[in-house]
């Protein structure tokens, strides 16, 4: 069971199987290419759905996993130093957290290879904020709700040329997806 409050801000737990969740980190591993030896960053807490993303590539991969204390995850400074000291390669996080830890030190707040956004709309400003800011890393948007076991759609933002009336793609399906767009009336 994972956790999630959805767009109604209260918690529920979603029943996923376990096929689910080895699917899920297997697709995103070819499609992020999480390598062995990358050091993974989780900042959310282990019962919500946004830190499977960072959790089981980690485990599954024989990566390493930094576990960050709610302080370190919520305060820019010692964020800063906690990534200095561990060299994130890779790290999912919602754009509003992220936008409370960027500083003029954007690029040290970011990790070595892979930022990953996710949770809620990705505002284009903060694209063009990393970019900016000189940070190397791929970026990627992903999208999905917990009952699709955390994503279902994902789009490298960094190679990505094509944004929409300013706004950022969600992506196409992960492997083993079926996405169906539909109207008011389903």
């Amino acid at each position: 069971v994972i956790y999630t409050s959805g767009s109604t801000g209260v918690p529920k737990g979603v029943m996923v199987e376990h096929a689910c969740i080895y699917n899920y980190v297997a697709a995103i591993t070819d499609k992020m290419h999480f390598r062995r030896d990358y050091t993974f960053g989780l900042i959310s807490t282990l019962a919500a759905d946004m830190g499977n993303t960072m959790l089981f590539p980690a485990l599954l991969n024989g990566g390493i996993l930094y576990v960050f204390a709610q302080e370190s995850a919520t305060d820019a400074e010692l964020f800063y130093q906690a990534n200095q000291k561990h060299r994130l390669d890779c790290l999912k996080i919602t754009p509003s957290h992220l936008r409370a830890l960027l500083s003029e030190n954007t690029a040290k707040v970011l990790p070595a290879k892979l930022l990953v956004m996710g949770g809620e709309p990705l505002p284009i400003d903060m694209i063009h904020a990393i970019r900016n800011a000189g940070a190397e890393c791929h970026i990627y948007n992903h999208y999905g709700p917990t009952e699709c076991t955390v994503g279902s759609l994902c789009l490298n933002v960094t190679s990505s040329q094509y944004f929409f009336n300013g706004s950022i793609p969600i992506g196409r399906p992960i492997s083993n997806t079926r996405v169906y767009i539909l109207d008011a009336h389903g």
